[in-house]
């Protein structure tokens, strides 16, 4: 891991004001999957961002960003796994899923202009049911409808 000391001077360099800090390097994490790859624009669809460099020392705001929307993740991540829930959209459309391990810098789309499968998510509207027959079955289930 390749690390510097950072210390702050508000003069040019003739004084240096507080304690020395560590500043890490990382390297960029990689998005390899997102299953499920859609859900309803309501949110709140588990999503299992896969992939690998999701854990390095230095991470210290991990965000998952859906387009413009950013999200933390809800459960505790591993290197290859990061478990969010999908934010509220408005419109139906699909995005590209970036990580930051610091919050900033995301991962890029892997071909530019083009929404690539490994690092998509389709927000798609809800259906809406207004018929539907038979109205009743057996409880254990098999009933086409």
């Amino acid at each position: 891991m390749l690390w510097y000391n950072v210390e702050i001077s508000i003069d040019g360099g003739r004084e240096i004001a507080g304690p020395a800090f560590k500043f890490m390097y990382y390297k960029d994490p990689k998005i390899t999957e997102i299953k499920p790859n859609a859900g309803p624009t309501r949110g709140g669809t588990t999503v299992k961002v896969i992939g690998s460099g999701f854990n390095q020392e230095g991470a210290c705001n991990k965000t998952v960003r859906f387009a413009t929307w950013e999200v933390k993740p809800f459960n505790e991540t591993l290197d290859t796994t990061i478990w969010v829930k999908s934010p509220k959209v408005h419109i139906p459309d699909s995005v590209v899923v970036g990580v930051a391990l610091n919050g900033q810098q995301f991962t890029k789309d892997i071909v530019l202009h083009v929404k690539d499968d490994e690092n998509t998510f389709e927000f798609y509207n809800e259906p809406l049911i207004s018929y539907f027959t038979p109205r009743s079955g057996p409880n254990i289930g098999g009933t086409e409808m």
